[in-house]
């Protein structure tokens, strides 16, 4: 079994790192000088126009993840012509695999494709609220395209994912706990306008172990799709409270937080798959967060 990973981003860095501990894994990313350190042999890279380079690149029975994509931050600038040639490249992969006949083809969703609801099980019903939420549920309509074949498609929508980088970006201070943690260390303060709505936030760690459960469901006949979260609903003030006290814990500095309103959601994140139901202990988020802020706080201070 290899694990061919396209995309090169947070959550794909760290996936590379844990799979490579035990499995063959290739890395192709669309640009050419990483700040990650990968060896030749598990790095390439590829020229979005020049496809025959991937195909050189993908075997029989490889299990793509596909993580490709700009960012929210970055898709904010994108005009729509560069959104196509995305749309058109995403295609072309997608039927490159099914002609080399990979075993699975993963792609990586988010719970941004859901329209407001407060529940968000994999039956629930999607909406394109934003141009990132757009793009997201255009790639999942791709899939059903070619549908069936021999390769296994598998849709992944994933909460709020978050550890420390290996790769350190803009992208990655404009992420929502990062963002808490940077306005905590420089600003000593965080100013929430929503401090009530509540989402789903997942440690890497988590994320991990219910990926490999994903990729190991042998039980597919069809294209699927897993909602792939912690379960358990936190508000945004819950996590400022939380990043609030292990700072002071950690340095002996103590946080403001301001509250411009405090308008309420709810949210229940959940899946059908059994498999999945394993809700994340909130000791697991306190120590993923605490490491988070140490890695920040090491960071500002350079």
């Amino acid at each position: 079994m290899r694990f061919v990973i396209i995309g090169y981003g947070l959550l794909s860095s760290l996936i590379y790192e844990s799979l490579k501990k035990k499995k063959k894994v290739l890395v192709l990313s669309r640009f050419k000088k990483s700040k990650h350190s990968l060896t030749n042999k598990d790095f390439f890279y590829y020229d979005i126009n020049n496809l025959d380079q991937i195909e050189k690149k993908i075997k029989k029975d490889d299990i793509i993840l596909f993580s490709a994509g700009p960012s929210e931050f970055e898709l904010s600038k994108l005009n729509k012509k560069k959104i196509s040639e995305y749309l058109y490249f995403y295609n072309e992969i997608i039927k490159l695999c099914i002609k080399v006949k990979v075993s699975q083809f993963i792609f990586f969703s988010s719970i941004k494709v859901y329209s407001k609801s407060k529940i968000y099980d994999e039956q629930a019903v999607t909406k394109a609220t934003s141009k990132y939420s757009l793009l997201k549920i255009n790639c999942e309509k791709i899939i059903t395209n070619y549908y069936p074949t021999t390769t296994k498609f598998k849709i992944i929508r994933i909460s709020n994912v978050f550890s420390e980088p290996l790769i350190f970006n803009k992208n990655y201070e404009n992420l929502l706990i990062p963002s808490l943690i940077k306005s905590s260390l420089i600003k000593k303060s965080i100013c929430l306008k929503n401090p009530e709505i509540c989402k789903d936030f997942l440690t890497f760690h988590d994320f991990n172990k219910k990926l490999i459960k994903v990729i190991n469901d042998k039980d597919i006949n069809q294209m699927k799709v897993y909602n792939v979260g912690s379960y358990n609903s936190i508000s945004i003030l819950d996590i400022s409270l939380l990043i609030q006290k292990i700072i002071y814990k950690l340095y002996k500095i103590k946080i403001n937080l301001r509250f411009p309103n405090r308008d309420k959601t709810t949210l229940i994140f959940n899946t059908k798959f059994l498999f999945l139901r394993t809700k994340s202990k909130i000791n697991n988020l306190e120590i993923a967060i605490t490491k988070l802020i140490l890695f920040l706080k090491d960071h500002y201070k350079n």
